[in-house]
């Protein structure tokens, strides 16, 4: 599941790492494999160039619909963030990235 970045990669790299210390210091289960910098062009609207994503990798496709929740309610890191892909089901992803590589 990206997740647009529309600031420097520098703030981007501190909240991919960010990102990655939540999910160490959880209490509960992993939920979270890993978290990583992504380049891709937007889909929804009109965009000429490419931009800066945080794909976040989770261990269970059963986790995908919370983790967007959260991400859209502004539960991580304190701020709103827009998921991409979050709402396409996971066999789906799956086959278009297998036949992808």
């Amino acid at each position: 599941m990206p997740l647009p970045v529309t600031h420097h990669c520098e703030e981007a790299d501190r909240n991919c790492c960010l990102l990655c210390i939540a999910q160490e210091n959880a209490p509960k289960r992993q939920r979270v494999f890993g978290a990583a910098l992504v380049r891709g062009r937007p889909f929804y609207g009109f965009h000429a160039a490419d931009a800066v994503f945080v794909k976040v990798m989770l261990l269970s496709p059963r986790d995908v619909t919370k983790a967007a929740g959260l991400l859209q309610a502004g539960g991580i890191l304190g701020r709103r963030f827009q998921p991409y892909e979050s709402h396409l089901p996971y066999l789906l992803q799956f086959k278009v990235r297998r036949a992808a590589s």
